[in-house]
């Protein structure tokens, strides 16, 4: 069988339509399948935005700290948040202004169980990781 050599170079090119053409031809062809489909396209969107914003946000006071937050730095809220989760049997509000053992650290990250001898700056939880831990035994006045 002889071989058979093509010139590339005189194959004619075709210009391919652009996408203006093609969007303008499927208007042309097809306006109650694109109006369908944009009217699904509204009612998709439509849903997803009322259930997206009419959720309520999620609030986490805690969500900042590690084990390792001195406890001095941990907010009230924060506070609040674990008792509550942690202790919902035995239901106590924190008031807004405490400045007590919780979130007291006056040595560190260290924990130091109140005595008598000592006043009440000289003692404290410490940090967060052990505000968590003491907590959960549901004793607020816990090492106090």
């Amino acid at each position: 069988m002889p071989e058979v050599v093509i010139d590339v170079d005189s194959i004619p090119t075709v210009e391919s339509p652009s996408v203006c053409d093609q969007v303008k031809l499927c208007v042309k062809l097809y306006p109650s399948i694109l109006i369908f489909f944009l009217v699904i396209l509204i009612i998709g969107g439509a849903t997803v935005a009322i259930v997206v914003l009419g959720k309520k946000a999620v609030f986490l006071p805690c969500m900042d700290y590690n084990i390792n937050t001195l406890a001095s730095d941990v907010s009230v809220g924060c506070l609040q948040y674990i008792w509550t989760n942690a202790c919902a049997s035995k239901p106590y509000t924190i008031p807004a202004t405490y400045k007590g053992w919780w979130i007291q650290s006056p040595s560190g990250t260290a924990m130091i169980k109140c005595t008598s001898s000592m006043t009440p700056a000289q003692c404290g939880a410490g940090s967060y990781g052990n505000i968590i831990t003491y907590m959960q035994f549901c004793n607020f006045f816990y090492n106090q």
